[in-house]
Parts: structure tokens; sequence; C-alpha cells
């Protein structure tokens, strides 16, 4: 009978998966079989454990672009108190803002942004 694999080769299979990653790729590049691999995915323990280091992964991904965003809002903040003009920095906080207010659920939010910059634009005084 051959020795058990240890639970680190079970680990790094779970990690793959959770990244999105196949079964089937992850037995190319490791020495195990695909139905050894698939048994191992089939226990509720295991299927726990993708789960875990998906949670984890989106979490990091979450707290990442909340440091962008906090810093895109701060780059914004600075232009708009200083008075200056730049638009190319204003722009460029603008590209990173948008998309993570979107995907949060604020298209409403962006709708009157955009409402307030045609105002601001028909003044004279817009980006």
């Amino acid at each position: 009978m051959a020795a058990p694999y240890p639970e680190t080769v079970k680990d790094d299979l779970a990690r793959w998966l959770a990244a999105g990653g196949t079964l089937d790729g992850w037995c190319r590049q490791h020495p195990v079989c695909r139905k050894t691999a698939w048994t191992w995915t089939q226990a509720e323990a295991f299927r726990r454990k993708v789960e875990v280091y998906r949670r984890r992964a989106a979490d990091r991904t979450f707290n990442r672009m909340a440091r962008h965003l906090g810093k895109a809002f701060a780059t914004a903040g600075r232009l708009v108190d200083s008075g200056e003009d730049d638009r190319i920095q204003l722009a460029s906080a603008r590209s990173v803002i948008a998309p993570m207010v979107e995907g949060a659920g604020g298209a409403d939010l962006l709708a009157r942004i955009r409402r307030l910059e045609e105002r601001l634009a028909a003044l004279g005084d817009g980006p």
C-alpha cells in the first residue's frame, strides 16, 4: 500500500482551487493522479478548507482595494482643497474611485457626481 500524501499537498490543491485553478491543471503540475485528487475534493472538510481560502483571498483583495480607494479619495481631496488646475491628477483619482464605487453599488452616487460636474462645466468651472 502506498504511503498517504502529506496534508501540505492537499492544502496546496485547496489553495489552487480557491484561486480558480482546475483539478486537471493542478494534477499536471504535481505527481498526484487525478482520481486521487478528485477523491480529496469530495470530502466535506476539504470543501470547507477551499471556502476558507477563498474568503481569505477575497478579504485580502477587498482590503487592498480599500487602501487604494482611500489614497484616491485623499488625492482628490487635496486637489479640491488646493484650488489648482490639476485635471490630470483629478482624472487619475476619479479613474480609481469610479470602478470601486460602481462595484460597491454606488451608481446613484456616480450619477449625482456627473450631474454636479455638468453643472460646474456649464458655469465654466468644470473638469
